[in-house]
C-alpha cells in the first residue's frame, strides 16, 4: 500500500496535496450545508427563519 501511494504522489508537492484536501474539505461543508438549508426549508418557511434567526450573532 505504501509503495503504490509513493507511486501515485510521486513528483507533487506537499503544498499541492495539502491545497487539495483543503479544497475537498470545503466542498464537503458546503454540501452538507446545502443539504441542511433544503432541508430546514422543507419544513416551512416560518420553521427555516426561526432557526436561521437563532443562529445569527446581532
Amino acid at each position: 500500500m505504501s509503495k503504490k501511494s509513493s507511486e501515485i504522489i510521486n513528483g507533487i508537492s506537499l503544498g499541492e496535496i495539502i491545497k487539495d484536501l483543503y479544497s475537498i474539505y470545503a466542498d464537503e461543508w458546503l454540501a452538507y450545508f446545502q443539504y441542511w438549508v433544503f432541508a430546514q426549508s422543507m419544513k416551512g418557511v416560518e420553521n427555516f427563519m426561526k432557526k436561521i434567526e437563532s443562529y445569527t450573532i446581532c
